[in-house]
């Protein structure tokens, strides 16, 4: 690893930066000693990857170089071997030296991976004894008996940790969507036009009123009348037709699901840069837009067939006035999703990074509202992890389960939970 690179990055379990030199030479700067020896112990027990460093002489900066302020004093590195290595249980391979930068003396403590658990056998100031100390992230803590057991039975080669330290779990929610109300609409135009076909058929003598005499105008020939009467009972026939099979459809097709997916870090160390990529089978996945864009396209209405009727209004001999069978209809209005729909590609794979993670970690993994349809009897879901502390990537199988409360889509909003 070239130094130099080290000072474009953040603080972690493999690298740590001090502005000052530990104060080491004389034996009342204890305290001081004591936090470099803890230091050590630490990143010479942590899961990583990588060599780790402390970089001496370098005060650090979120938002640009990490300062180079360089160091005026050294500690000779067979006096850091003798100090460290006298207290440990056994020897921590480590080494220690300086490296000019920008015409600026910096120090350097390089620790290789290696066989742990490290612990010191009698307490040295804050530093206790039999406690194994940990580097997670940009801190210091202690290992848990699961992590020291981890590191025992850990296996190094060629300076690599063979065992995987790093452990998932990943939950799917899948809350239905109902559509209840939208299934009504659709058979709502169905019964529209049934009961006007009923009508017809009851009712023989309709056209005798229309025939009445007119104030307005002269009605129609009755073939005419007859034949246009016949186009439009052909008319209602297709448009129960149309909505049939729409309503097959959506009771085939829309088995509609709100995905919620969650993911734990599970195993004995803290992460970096995890990369998630998961495949989804039997069904498609849909943003918010696409779902409602993909909802209209299978429940888009179609006109009411118009009446044969050339006014609305007769009036017989006798000065009675009457309506005629012209009613207007009014159909029940489909759900009013989205102002603006903008329909995007679909796919069946979700691909997430996530920059961190601590041991314990548990959360959410989706930002933006996702959407199943398909068959969640049958569903398959597979999963690759790989992240900086994995030396190999994970297969998961995701545990999912069906939310027993069901979400209107109508009333579907950005903060449904």
């Amino acid at each position: 690893m070239n130094i130099k690179e080290l000072l474009y990055r953040t603080e972690s379990d493999s690298l740590d930066f001090k502005e000052e030199q530990y104060k080491f030479i004389n034996e009342d700067n204890k305290h001081i000693k004591s936090e470099l020896l803890k230091d050590i112990l630490a990143f010479a027990n942590a899961w990583r990857d990588s060599d780790a460093y402390i970089l001496i002489g370098i005060k650090e900066n979120n938002k640009s170089e990490h300062e180079i302020i360089g160091i005026s004093e050294t500690i000779d590195d067979a006096s850091l071997q003798e100090f460290v290595n006298s207290k440990t249980n056994k020897a921590i391979k480590f080494e220690s030296g300086t490296i000019t930068i920008e015409d600026k003396l910096i120090a350097y403590i390089k620790i290789p991976i290696q066989k742990r658990p490290f612990y010191i056998k009698k307490d040295y100031e804050k530093v206790k004894s039999n406690t194994v100390y940990l580097r997670r992230g940009s801190a210091t803590v202690t290992a848990n008996p699961d992590e020291i057991s981890d590191m025992g039975e850990a296996i190094v080669k060629n300076n690599h940790i063979v065992s995987n330290p790093t452990d998932y779990t990943l939950t799917a929610k899948f809350i239905p969507i109902n559509i209840d109300s939208e299934k009504k609409i659709i058979e709502a135009n169905i019964n529209q036009a049934k009961i006007e076909l009923q009508s017809f058929d009851v009712a023989n003598n309709r056209f005798k009123p229309i025939m009445a005499i007119s104030l307005y105008k002269k009605p129609k020939d009755k073939t005419i009348y007859e034949d246009e009467l016949k186009t439009y009972k052909v008319k209602l026939h297709e448009y129960i037709e149309y909505y049939n099979d729409k309503l097959k459809t959506i009771n085939k097709i829309f088995s509609i699901y709100y995905l919620k997916l969650f993911i734990e870090n599970t195993g004995k160390t803290s992460d970096t840069h995890i990369n998630i990529d998961i495949d989804f089978t039997k069904g498609k996945l849909l943003k918010k837009n696409d779902l409602l864009s993909f909802f209209l396209n299978h429940i888009h209405k179609i006109p009411f067939p118009k009446r044969p009727l050339e006014y609305t209004e007769v009036k017989f001999l006798n000065g009675v006035k009457v309506h005629s069978l012209d009613k207007i209809y009014t159909l029940p209005k489909l759900t009013d999703f989205h102002q603006n729909i903008n329909t995007n590609l679909t796919n069946t794979n979700i691909s997430i990074i996530i920059k961190n993670m601590n041991v314990g970690d548990n959360f959410s993994i989706l930002e933006e509202k996702l959407f199943f349809i398909g068959d969640i009897e049958n569903l398959e879901i597979n999963t690759t992890i790989k992240s900086n502390k994995s030396t190999s990537k994970i297969t998961k199988k995701i545990n999912y389960k069906i939310d027993n409360k069901s979400i209107d889509i109508k009333n579907f909003t950005e903060e449904s939970k």
